[in-house]
């Protein structure tokens, strides 16, 4: 019974994430480091998290993930399921904190400012973009 007990205790433990450590907004437009500009910050008090990123150039869709330094399980958020992986404006979707190659694709309708959000507030991360005001 104590052995159940701890191992269930160790599976939640493992698969919960990690909001206390810095996320990134990690991409092939700035060669997926985690640079300081694209740190996601905390928006009021909830569990959700934003950062911004500048496209130039509206003509390839960008792949993504929002990641801590070093892509830890449980702070590694891509799309959870396949119809997931694309998120295009106005779209909410579903993400987990453990993803290895589930990365998001935006294909940004125009050149602009875009913020990407992660809501960490219920049972599932969602992932959702909007253009910046």
């Amino acid at each position: 019974m104590h052995r159940h007990l701890a191992i269930l205790l160790l599976f939640l433990l493992s698969h919960t994430t990690h909001a206390d450590e810095p996320l990134y907004l990690r991409c092939d437009c700035n060669w997926w480091q985690a640079l300081p500009e694209y740190q996601m910050q905390q928006v009021g008090s909830a569990n959700l998290y934003r950062t911004e990123i500048e496209i130039k150039n509206a003509s390839f869709p960008i792949n993504f993930k929002l990641v801590d330094v070093n892509y830890t399980p449980g702070s590694n958020f891509g799309y959870l399921n396949p119809t997931d992986r694309v998120i295009t404006m106005g779209r909410v979707v579903k993400a987990t904190p453990d993803a290895v190659k589930e990365n998001f694709e935006f294909m940004p309708p125009a050149p602009g400012t875009y913020q990407i959000f992660l809501d960490l507030d219920g049972k599932t991360p969602m992932v959702f973009i909007s253009k910046a005001i």
